[in-house]
């Protein structure tokens, strides 16, 4: 994550490790703010991070709000938003919208999988329920949703709609103009090739009339091994409302992407889990020049200890997106 007050570069990992840069994220130095969680989300406004993230036990799940105003070096004691002795809450996802209040989506895991919406006006310090955004066909996985409000402030919601846990898979997009209280009909954004795997990375703006989706996909390659999946994008020149044909990004294999944004300069931050099937895995962040594909400028590779031998399948990480808002106002 960029932080516009500073320019510094955030990565956060399962187990909410803050990795942090202050060179353009060619290098990063290592830090614990004294917190525990998982599928980590943040957005920043100046020097405010805010940071969502879930807690998954053997009887129980929730999903948590956090906020720190120096840039990630502390965080308020975590403010419980959803909880269940009954179902897995997961994927937590925050947007921070153009008049400041903040939409926070998570998804249900049962025999369908539900993606619940609620929201703040209040900077995070209470929590409201919106819609329901999406319910998923029972044993489809509905996973890793990613969202943006685009300048007409419309707001998309992207996710993995996922017929094989680590298999076939395509991505779906919804669209609200009313922030949130009600959604379109899902529309495949991305989906070019029946049996290829699509893992979703995130919503950056390449320029400001470009609107990339990254992505992670095998479907490049015969067989369709996630072991051979790449990093690809593809862009939107209306907001959005349609998507041009999969460029290759980083066409190193056997990773999943987790986060994208802006680091100025001309180039889009990617942060990625290497290694991903073959191990040992380890973070990577990548600087790519948004006006040419595939050229990758740099590599810095980070070993994350969690990943093999923390949490079980801990192995999430994210840059969120920078806020468009006036970052003094939030």
């Amino acid at each position: 994550m960029t932080i516009p007050a500073t320019g510094e570069v955030l990565i956060v990992t399962d187990g909410l490790t803050v990795h942090r840069s202050t060179d353009g994220g060619r290098s990063f130095a290592t830090e614990n703010p004294g917190l525990s969680g998982r599928w980590p989300s943040v957005v920043a406004g100046g020097s405010r991070l805010l940071l969502a993230a879930g807690f998954w036990g053997t009887t129980e799940s929730w999903i948590f709000f956090t906020r720190s105003d120096d840039g990630g070096v502390s965080f308020a004691p975590p403010l419980e938003v959803a909880f269940s002795s009954a179902v897995r809450l997961v994927d937590p996802e925050l947007l921070l919208l153009d008049d400041g209040r903040l939409l926070l989506f998570f998804t249900e895991v049962d025999a369908a999988r539900t993606v619940h919406l609620v929201e703040s006006l209040d900077d995070g310090a209470s929590w409201q329920p919106v819609s329901i955004p999406v319910i998923g066909p029972a044993g489809i996985g509905i996973e890793d949703g990613k969202a943006i409000q685009v300048p007409s402030g419309v707001v998309l919601f992207a996710y993995e709609y996922e017929l094989v846990e680590l298999g076939a898979s395509h991505l779906e997009v919804i669209a609200s103009v009313d922030l949130g209280r009600s959604w379109g009909p899902p529309e495949v954004l991305w989906g070019d090739v029946d049996d290829a795997d699509v893992e979703p990375g995130g919503f950056v703006w390449a320029s400001p009339d470009e609107l990339w989706f990254v992505a992670s996909t095998d479907e490049d390659t015969a067989g369709r091994t996630y072991t051979d999946a790449i990093v690809k994008r593809k862009a939107s020149f209306d907001g959005g409302a349609s998507w041009g044909s999969a460029a290759t990004l980083v066409p190193v294999p056997d990773q999943i992407v987790f986060g994208v944004t802006d680091i100025g300069d001309g180039l889009i931050g990617l942060a990625t889990v290497r290694n991903y099937t073959v191990g040992p895995r380890t973070a990577a962040f990548y600087r790519v020049p948004a006006e040419r594909p595939g050229e990758v400028l740099c590599s810095d590779t980070l070993f994350v200890s969690r990943f093999e031998h923390g949490l079980p399948g801990g192995w999430g990480l994210v840059i969120g997106t920078v806020a468009a808002a006036d970052p003094g106002t939030h």
